[in-house]
């Protein structure tokens, strides 16, 4: 039987090498996607603590965030196991902003309209259902996932796996 272990953090020149980097190598993607200085962007690369929907008892808040190769949302999870706490923009198959899921109808009040937001998958893969503190934090996750999106789906698919990492 295999031990279970985290992976080992950076060293601290590591850490440091990569927080000089960061902001260079998201400026490029950003510029490549042709959204520089998008407030919306901004916003999603910083983060937001959003909560996560699944039945009426079941409720988590998670600190959601845009990677920095723009096309990759990563996601707190207090699961050790699970070995992905990111989904990819381009398995997006769409984002609707308010109650308009099943989950979300059911499961929240009328009064969640403006801050509920879901995304849609394709395939077979379940919706994520989002609940966001305020109107306006959900406006930016909505109208950037958006953006990216649409203007993913505009580059080639030689464009997208140019795009830096």
């Amino acid at each position: 039987m295999q031990c279970v272990r985290k992976k080992p953090k950076r060293s601290k020149s590591q850490e440091l090498l990569h927080n000089e980097q960061s902001p260079n190598i998201t400026s490029v993607n950003l510029q490549f996607l042709g959204m520089d200085g998008d407030q919306d962007l901004n916003f999603l690369l910083k983060g937001t603590e959003l909560v996560k929907v699944r039945s009426a008892s079941w409720r988590k808040v998670r600190f959601y965030k845009l990677q920095e190769d723009c096309k990759t949302v990563w996601h707190e999870s207090k699961k050790n196991l699970r070995p992905k706490h990111t989904f990819s923009i381009e398995d997006v198959e769409c984002v609707r902003p308010g109650r308009h899921t099943e989950g979300l109808r059911k499961y929240t009040e009328e009064t969640m309209e403006m801050r509920a937001f879901s995304i849609l998958f394709k395939g077979h893969r379940k919706n994520l259902d989002l609940i966001a503190s305020t109107e306006e934090e959900a406006r930016h996750w909505v109208s950037g996932l958006e953006k990216i999106i649409s203007n993913m789906s505009k580059l080639s698919q030689e464009q997208r796996t140019e795009q830096h990492p």
